[in-house]
């Protein structure tokens, strides 16, 4: 694979009304991506200034898994006169992703297992083929997945402990509590930071929680993610959408419209 050095790096999560299962399909419910220039990327620890963002909520249009909805706090309450993800839902992130200096990497925790499937059966419902985003220059936006690149720097996540007077067994207490070898975001947030990365399960505070672990690892981070990437378009998709998944609603239809009664 040819290296690129990428100028913008778009840290992406979802939120979603659960899990796959055999029965069930999962929709995204939040969706969020905040992009960040390389060299901000290595500017230290510090959460950089310029953040170019959009946060988009949806009436996923099915059914929440219960624990779903108790991690993010999104149910179908909350999100009752939200619209669906539709074409505009598209075109939106299209808009954003153009605005972006080139090359773009979109980058995701655990990404190529859930969020980027998940995206793909999104964007597969409303478009109906495969789908790739452009940037401004009509050149394809690669993606990659963190989790893979937290694994391969897994040595390299240790406390960062900027105040020497405090002993070293705390450095020591924290990889003890929090071994390496565990990816979550809580996990790694614990082990590098002392404490858990704040609105956990929210899809925002989930990709800040990435940029900076990401910008603990500096440099060699960037470069590995030069060089491990992939097209969206080569992503599979999580599930075959069929007649028993929602269709998106037309532009000027909000979901509460079609709402029989009122919820409980």
């Amino acid at each position: 694979m040819n290296s690129i050095k990428f100028s913008t790096f778009v840290f992406f999560d979802t939120e979603t009304t659960g899990l796959l299962r055999e029965d069930f399909h999962p929709r995204i419910t939040e969706l969020s991506m905040v992009a960040v220039n390389r060299v901000d990327l290595l500017n230290g620890v510090k959460t950089p200034r310029v953040q170019n963002k959009i946060s988009l909520c949806f009436n996923p249009l099915s059914e929440f898994h219960p624990v779903a909805a108790k991690i993010s706090g999104l149910n179908i309450r909350n999100l009752q006169t939200e619209k669906d993800f539709d074409e505009n839902a598209v075109r939106q992130l299209e808009l954003f992703i153009r605005r972006l200096n080139p090359p773009i990497c979109i980058i995701a925790q655990n990404g190529y297992r859930f969020d980027f499937p998940l995206l793909q059966a999104e964007l597969l419902r409303v478009k109906y083929h495969s789908f790739d985003f452009l940037d401004c220059k009509e050149n394809p936006v690669y993606c990659s997945d963190s989790l893979d690149l937290f694994k391969e720097f897994d040595d390299k996540l240790i406390p960062q402990n900027t105040d020497e007077s405090i002993d070293r067994s705390a450095d020591e207490s924290l990889i003890e509590k929090f071994p390496h070898g565990r990816f979550s975001l809580s996990a790694l947030s614990q082990r590098v930071f002392g404490s858990i990365h704040v609105n956990a399960h929210n899809a925002e505070a989930d990709c800040i929680a990435v940029i900076k672990l990401i910008q603990v690892l500096g440099d060699s981070a960037l470069s590995w993610l030069d060089s491990n990437y992939r097209k969206l378009s080569d992503i599979k998709t999580m599930y075959t959408v069929n007649e028993s998944d929602p269709t998106p609603l037309p532009p000027d239809q909000f979901p509460i419209d079609h709402v029989q009664s009122p919820c409980d």
